[in-house]
């Protein structure tokens, strides 16, 4: 999409430079946004970096084009993530929405998807699909399929952050590079129009228990925001999306949270 030099390559210049012979931005009916696929670009740390910021900083010289992460599942090999052994069902969740947080928040991604919802597997190597359906479910209609820890982990951005909702900047406290921070605690905040909702993630990818503690500025003059909703999924069998008291704000072991705040 940016780099390279193949007859397929740059094609973010090739196609929104106006002094390029494919430019497509003078038809009334192009629309303003270009779509990838994630595959391969999330092997390590400095790969899932590097790559979004490039990508993003490209973008910026389109006045308004956006992007759309169009296609990803875990087809390489960086769910393994530094992982001693097999990688567990929430190992592979958490990875999901690591790369879905950087998608957002390096990237600039406006869209996301995976690539697919439910095909035949085990549930337990879930890096294809959300629900694995069980391979021999016409002779056991009892056990049809298996919903995976991968649902919930996406289901933290699809169900609460809703169209029309844009993503804000956020400010850490504790002064961690971006290297650092995709193997500590990522956060990405999201508020609707009128600013008086907000939805903020949080992934907790260590495997010690931490806290969140928000501080809320320039979002709605006048009005203040107040903490409303609390979910978490992690690796425990019930945490799946599970709604959490409104005073704690812990952030278990290896979790996602969403922390939903709305107007007083």
């Amino acid at each position: 999409m940016y780099a390279d030099k193949g007859r397929t390559s740059r094609q973010i210049d090739s196609f929104w430079n106006p002094k390029s012979p494919l430019y497509i931005g003078g038809f009334s009916n192009s629309t303003k946004f270009v779509e990838g696929h994630g595959y391969f670009t999330e092997n390590g740390d400095s790969t899932l970096i590097n790559t979004r910021r490039s990508l993003r900083d490209t973008l910026k010289k389109y006045n308004g084009l956006e992007y759309w992460q169009s296609e990803y599942s875990m087809l390489g090999n960086g769910y393994k993530d530094k992982i001693e052994g097999k990688p567990s069902e929430m190992d592979h969740a958490l990875f999901l929405a690591k790369v879905i947080n950087h998608d957002f928040t390096v990237g600039d991604a406006s869209a996301w998807h995976f690539w697919n919802a439910y095909e035949p597997g085990n549930p337990l190597n879930p890096r294809y699909f959300l629900i694995a359906l069980n391979p021999q479910r016409a002779s056991k209609p009892e056990n049809k399929y298996t919903i995976t820890k991968n649902l919930w982990a996406l289901g933290h951005y699809s169900l609460f952050i809703r169209p029309g909702m844009v993503r804000i900047e956020t400010q850490r406290s504790d002064s961690l590079n971006d290297m650092e921070v995709a193997q500590q605690v990522m956060v990405s905040a999201f508020k609707d129009p009128n600013g008086k909702s907000l939805v903020i993630n949080v992934i907790n990818y260590t495997s010690e228990t931490k806290k969140a503690d928000f501080v809320l500025k320039g979002l709605l003059k006048g009005q203040a925001l107040k903490l409303k909703k609390h979910y978490i999924t992690s690796e425990k069998q019930d945490d799946n999306i599970r709604p959490y008291p409104i005073g704690d704000t812990a952030l278990p072991p290896r979790s996602i949270s969403t922390f939903i705040f709305s107007a007083l």
